[in-house]
């Protein structure tokens, strides 16, 4: 919602912006020429009714032109919640700028990332969104970085500006740093940065640090104006675009070791001292099986050999139960 004039005006809803050298409050604009719109009525009102309809046309194209001059105030940026991500404005810029539907000029706008389309938590990387139109000659941009779990409002990371062609917005229409009850930024065009007069296109960079610790996939979401530098709302064109990108290092969920089920308790042994019995003829054990002469033994490779599988019956008595 964005239009570019040589000398912007302030816009409604946008945070103070300074005009002549001074803070312009633009709900007080509207508010002192609503004040004067009903002088004017006052003064008129036992005049002929032709005259009142003079008035009332006045009123009309006075209001009319408040608000245009209102619209035609983005060479500066736009507002929050223009950048094509959900919760923001479902039309883009294209709520204001009129001349060909979203996405179909002969145009597009792509973000480009130093790195693969992934993030190390923490590590900061350098971003550009490239805008291109054979048509136009002015230009400008928004985006933002959403966590995909909570694409509305969801904030990932941090964005920083560059140069003089991008600043960063709050979702409170502030500058940074953003408040908790506004956390989402947008990093948008300055006026310099609409580059009035360079045709073909343009590309914006800045930096982008990513959240300290891996926050799941990310998604930018981005929205740009390719301007005719007219000064009008109509004859530009509207692209939109985004990019999702992982963490090149997830989160592994942590192993889990169950408590032990059973306790270990040895019953016979080539190794004096190791089990409950001694027996140095054992040979390679494998098990457990019952035999003849007692509740339990244990087979070899030489059975004949191995008492535990001949020995006394009380000799494998299983160990009592542990409370």
């Amino acid at each position: 919602m964005y239009t570019f004039q040589e000398h912007p005006l302030p816009s409604v809803g946008r945070f103070e912006r300074r005009q002549a050298g001074h803070l312009y409050d633009p709900f007080t604009a509207i508010e002192q020429s609503a004040h004067q719109a009903l002088h004017l009525k006052s003064m008129f009102k036992s005049q002929p009714r032709k005259r009142r309809r003079l008035l009332n046309l006045a009123q009309q194209t006075a209001i009319i032109s408040l608000f245009c001059g209102v619209m035609q105030a983005y060479s500066t940026g736009p507002d929050p919640r223009y950048s094509g991500a959900p919760g923001d404005n479902a039309g883009a810029c294209t709520s204001c700028h009129q001349g060909q539907a979203l996405n179909t000029g002969k145009g597009s706008v792509k973000i480009l990332l130093s790195s693969s389309n992934s993030y190390s938590p923490g590590v900061k990387q350098h971003i550009t969104v490239q805008v291109t139109d054979p048509q136009q000659r002015r230009w400008g941009f928004q985006m933002s970085a959403r966590l995909k779990s909570n694409r509305a409002n969801g904030q990932a990371g941090d964005f920083s500006p560059s140069d003089g062609f991008t600043q960063v917005l709050c979702d409170n229409f502030k500058p940074k740093p953003c408040t908790a009850d506004a956390l989402v930024q947008f990093i948008e065009h300055t006026s310099a940065g609409t580059r009035f007069g360079t045709s073909g296109g343009v590309a914006y960079e800045f930096d982008w640090t990513p959240p300290a610790t891996d926050s799941g996939n990310v998604v930018f979401y981005v929205a740009a104006n390719a301007a005719n530098g007219d000064g009008n709302l109509t004859g530009d064109h509207i692209y939109t675009s985004s990019l999702e990108i992982t963490s090149s290092q997830p989160t592994t969920p942590p192993v889990t070791i169950p408590a032990t089920k059973y306790a270990q308790h040895n019953l016979v042994s080539d190794v004096a001292g190791l089990a409950d019995q001694t027996d140095a003829n054992m040979i390679n054990p494998w098990g457990i099986a019952l035999n003849a002469t007692g509740p339990f033994g244990s087979p070899t490779v030489a059975p004949a050999k191995a008492a535990c599988t001949t020995g006394p019956a009380n000799r494998f008595q299983p160990p009592a139960k542990s409370s």
